[in-house]
């Protein structure tokens, strides 16, 4: 956890990255994010805190969580308490506690809903996917495990809905995966993991 200067709370997941100065200037509160953060933000009167990542630029003063990893191609924003304003290709919206909001990085095209504190049980070290492809599902296995994991054939964009925990191995993963009956796994000769389709 990174306290800032002005009494902020950062919770920074695997392979992510803030930049932030040492001591915030009077006036503005302004950092940058790759990857994924939970912010508590300290609460002053009149100044909002910015948090500037890929293709979304959100001011806000509460707690919420953003995930924008470099190779993703959508960004979210959950809003557990307060307001947000947020900034897509130089278009300003805003959104509330209780909503999340998902951004489509390639077309800039924003869709809010219902927040689903789910989201947010990276902190505990559980990941909750909900028909996400396989594909997303294995890059945030390699953000845990640091093991790349090799799709075959169509299955990249199969989709699940399921939990990882960092606690467990990653062949718990796998075996979920095995035990749907539309993914086979095998280790090569130099250790590395496959998935293909069980069939083939």
């Amino acid at each position: 956890m990174i306290q800032l200067s002005d009494g902020t709370l950062v919770h920074l997941n695997v392979s992510s990255r803030l930049c932030f100065p040492a001591c915030f200037n009077a006036g503005q509160r302004v950092v940058e994010l790759t990857g994924e953060a939970y912010f508590e933000v300290t609460q002053y009167e009149q100044q909002l805190f910015v948090v500037r990542t890929k293709g979304l630029e959100v001011k806000f003063l509460g707690k919420l969580n953003i995930s924008n990893y470099p190779d993703s191609k959508k960004a979210e924003v959950s809003v557990l308490k307060g307001r947000i304003l947020f900034c897509i290709k130089n278009e300003e919206s805003s959104m509330q506690g209780g909503q999340a909001l998902i951004v489509d990085l390639e077309n800039g095209k924003a869709n809010i809903g219902a927040l689903d504190k789910r989201t947010i049980e990276w902190r505990n070290g559980t990941y909750f996917f909900n028909d996400e492809a396989l594909s997303t599902i294995c890059t945030n296995a390699y953000r845990l495990y640091g093991v790349h994991i090799i799709i075959e054939g169509p299955l990249a964009n199969r989709h699940f809905t399921g939990s990882i925990n960092r606690k467990q191995p990653l062949e718990d993963l796998l075996d979920y995966l095995r035990d749907t009956g539309n993914v086979a796994y095998y280790k090569d000769a130099e250790g590395q993991i496959h998935l293909r389709c069980p069939n083939n």
